[in-house]
């Protein structure tokens, strides 16, 4: 009997320590995210720009970068709410919307990659508003 309820304690813990390493990645991506947008809201491009891929800085200068967030009002950050979220090697995923200081919705989708241990923003994709 005490071999089995400890079997049981101690699968129990493993599946909690998985769980809680799971919510601390995931966790990671919407605090990188919500930084981003913070420091755009407040006109810090520069840093904000510094949460970017190398890739990403390849392609777009941080003029580009400006220019998209100011057109698409997330330059107006307020709030966020994250409800997707995944990671896949040194890939992760997150999707929700960002909700602006005029209490716009804007729905994207936000691609990291890791690099040098770091989570850095790939890419991002505007999503079709949900017609309800």
């Amino acid at each position: 009997m005490k071999k089995l309820l400890l079997l049981f304690v101690i699968i129990a813990l493993g599946i909690g320590i998985c769980v809680a390493l799971i919510c601390t990645l995931l966790g990671d991506l919407s605090t990188i995210a919500n930084d981003f947008f913070l420091l755009s809201a407040q006109d810090k491009m520069e840093e904000a720009y510094e949460y970017t891929s190398v890739d990403f800085q390849k392609a777009t200068d941080v003029s580009e970068l400006t220019e998209f967030l100011e057109s698409t009002h997330l330059n107006q950050y307020s709030s966020s709410n994250w409800y997707s979220s995944s990671i896949q090697n040194k890939n992760g995923y997150l999707e929700g919307t960002i909700i602006t200081n005029q209490n716009e919705a804007v729905p994207l989708m936000i691609d990291f990659v890791k690099e040098s241990g770091s989570w850095k923003i790939f890419g991002m994709q505007l999503l079709a508003p949900d017609p309800s």
